[in-house]
């Protein structure tokens, strides 16, 4: 008997929106009222379930073969533009007793299911043959623009004025597929693949390309004229939230019976995520730009997470006097995530009032767990072979800026400068493979790799500063942690663990440019890459072993820190009443481990862990600045905690073992006074590294 079935359900859907509210104009008498609220707010939504299913059998007869596929796709996009604004109110806007608010918010959420199973079976006198296979994928995209802001307007308000650009996206998908075949007779054939995979993009518009338009967070104020009461705070705020939640499931299986049997089965599952983010927040322009009020708080900040879960599992299995079976599981994990923060005050800003606080922020976390199984058995005079691996790629890389650069203050309170990076990264990923005949063979390998990489900056350039205080920081603090895990078993078994982090960050924080002026009562300028509250800056953890009548397994482990902190007084003329600090700091804790056995007749096993730190601390006077005040103090300080750590072994009738952990550590701090510095009490530097 012959029997054929096939399903595939797909579906498809958009959503483009533009919503906007404004003022765009404002006549020869301006608009006025108690309060004034400018609001566009936006949520988006797509819920989707998309499955399919199908089952083909061949019974009786010589003859006997069954044939079955499932497709299940999905594909979801959200593309809208969010506005809030007031434009060309160049009389007056105008909100006499109360608040002047304008807020942007977009809200878009994308939850999809996409699933596919097939089964086959087949079963003849002579010959059975059952073939199938299920195929399921969803691709989402999310791909918005928020903006809020005041240009070229005169505006007044008694009360707060509050510029809020709010962005939250989300993608929650879920891909499974599942395929099973049977076949038995005199010669049984069963063959399986399924394979499940999931695209998840924010701020890209397709794999590779990052849309230079979406992804936005914006809200300022430019080429404008705004003035509050004195007891009111002017605050802009662009705050972006990305999640993408992926699980992701593949699973096949294939039987076969006879005197004769081959059994074939696959399986894999992948996820691609990818994040690209860019938030402002910022007062800018050179056409009487004149902001005056009280407080003053422009702050920027992001948060964006990508938690992926990938597994596959395989089965392959003859039941026949002699017969072959092969087994393949993959698991592959690829997540990254790029954003651009930035706060600041630009050129041709004047600001007068009381304390002024500006502040960008990044919190990026991502976290994934890859895992394959496969398994392969024959009996009789059987062959069986399986193989798999586990792949996961975390990618962090980020730009985050808070400056003021070309403007005006002249203000009684505190100025604040202040760009911090929270950055996290894990991964769990494992392989499992067992063969099991009177000849078989395994192979597998479990690889990861992680990689932080963050420039966070902030700086005073060509600005004059008249204020209370003025303090200038940068703040980094990366975490990224792996474990790979690897199991082989078979009469020839062979595997690798490999598991490699890397960490950059750059943290610095700068006043500088030969047409900058600070006065102010104190000063600090600081940068600082510190650790995270718990475990390490770097940690990589591999493990991996095989058994049969020949076993060899190797792992590999690789961690580096090159972290760079640099508190720099690069040029400027600096007038402070009191003390000054210049302070750098970088602290960092790395550690790698690698174990591997081997088990066999003839076993080899070969571990190695490489641990480096090649930190840079510097805090540093240039040449170009001319600095009068009560007392500086400069301090440069580095700890670099290095741990590698190594086990092999092997037994057998002959076996051989070696294990190699190295630590690295190239540190250099520098406390640098250079430049014409005259001061009351003297100046302090000091350097330290351990």
């Amino acid at each position: 008997g012959i029997g054929l079935s096939g399903a595939g359900a797909s579906a498809e859907n958009y959503v483009a929106i533009t919503t906007a509210a404004y003022v765009n104009g404002d006549g020869s008498k301006g608009v006025k009222g108690k309060s004034i609220t400018i609001t566009a707010d936006d949520i988006s939504k797509i819920s989707v379930i998309v499955g399919a299913a199908s089952m083909a059998a061949g019974l009786g007869g010589s003859v006997g073969g069954s044939f079955s596929i499932g497709v299940g796709l999905a594909r979801n996009t959200i593309r809208n533009d969010v506005r809030a604004y007031a434009s060309k109110a160049d009389t007056l806007l105008h909100a006499r007793s109360g608040k002047l608010i304008i807020t942007a918010t977009e809200n878009a959420t994308i939850s999809a299911t996409a699933s596919a199973a097939s089964v086959a079976a087949s079963a003849a006198a002579s010959v059975g043959v059952a073939l199938t296979g299920a195929g399921a994928s969803a691709e989402n995209i999310i791909l918005t623009n928020t903006k809020a802001y005041i240009e070229g307007s005169k505006v007044a308000s008694n009360g707060n004025l509050e510029i809020t650009a709010k962005a939250e996206s989300t993608i929650n998908a879920t891909v499974i597929a599942a395929s099973a075949a049977a076949a038995g007779g005199t010669g049984g054939v069963g063959a399986s693949i399924g394979a499940a995979e999931a695209i998840n993009l924010i701020g890209y518009s397709d794999k590779s390309t990052r849309s230079a338009n979406d992804g936005l967070v914006t809200a300022y104020i430019s080429n404008s004229q705004v003035k509050t009461s004195s007891a009111a705070t002017i605050r802009l705020l662009a705050d972006n939230t990305a999640t993408i939640n992926a699980d992701i499931l593949a699973g096949s299986v294939a039987v076969s019976g006879g005197a004769v049997g081959a059994s074939l089965s696959g399986s894999g599952a992948s996820a691609l995520n990818k994040v690209a983010t860019k938030v402002r927040s910022y007062i800018s322009g050179n056409l009487s730009n004149s902001i005056q009020g009280g407080n003053l708080d422009i702050d920027a900040r992001d948060k964006s997470i990508i938690n992926a879960d990938v597994k596959a599992a395989s089965l392959a299995a003859t039941f026949a006097g002699a017969g072959v079976a092969v087994s393949i599981g993959v698991s592959l994990a690829k997540n990254t995530i790029t954003s651009e923060i930035e706060s600041y005050i630009g050129s041709g800003a004047i600001v007068t009032g009381g304390d002024v606080d500006i502040d960008a922020f990044e919190d990026a976390t991502i976290h994934a767990v890859a895992v394959a199984a496969s398994v392969a058995g024959a009996t009789g005079l059987g062959v069986a072979a399986s193989g798999g691996g586990s792949d996961v790629d975390n990618i962090i890389s980020t730009v985050t800026k808070a400056h003021i650069t070309g403007a005006d203050l002249n203000v009684s309170g505190q100025v604040n400068v202040d760009a911090e990076d929270v950055l996290t990264t894990s991964a769990k990923v494992a392989t499992a493979n067992l063969a099991a005949a009177l000849i078989s063979m395994s192979a597998g390998g479990s690889i990861s790799d992680l990689t932080i990489e963050t420039m966070t900056q902030a700086y005073v350039d060509g600005s004059t500063i008249v204020a209370g205080s003025l303090a200038v920081a940068a703040n980094a603090t990366p975490k990224a942690e792996v474990e790979s895990l690897g199991v082989n078993a078979g009469t020839l078994a062979v595997g690798v663990s490999k598991a490699d982090v890397t960490v950059r960050p750059t943290a610095s924080a700068d006043i500088r440019g030969s047409s900058t002026n600070i006065k102010t009562n104190s000063l600090s300028v600081t940068a600082n890459v510190k650790l995270p509250s718990s475990g390490y800056s770097g940690n990589a953890m591999a493990t991996g072993s095989s058994g049969g009548l020949i076993g060899t397994d190797a792992t590999l482990v690789s961690v580096t820190n090159t972290s760079k902190a640099e508190a720099l007084l690069s040029g400027g003329t600096f007038d402070i009443d009191g003390g000054s600090f210049v302070g750098a700091d970088t602290q960092t804790r790395q550690r790698g481990e690698a174990n591997s056995i081997a088990i066999g007749g003839l076993a080899a096993g070969a571990s190695t862990s490489n641990v480096t730190s090649r930190t840079t601390t510097t805090a540093k006077t240039g040449e170009g600045i001319s600095f009068e005040g009560k007392a500086l103090t400069l301090r440069a300080e580095g700890n670099d905690d290095n741990f590698a750590d190594t086990l092999a072994g092997a037994a057998g009738g002959l076996a051989a073992s070696g294990s190699l952990a190295n630590t690295t550590n190239h540190s250099r701090v520098n406390a640098v006074t250079g430049g014409t510095i005259t001061l009351t009490k003297g100046v302090v530097s000091g350097a330290n590294n351990t």
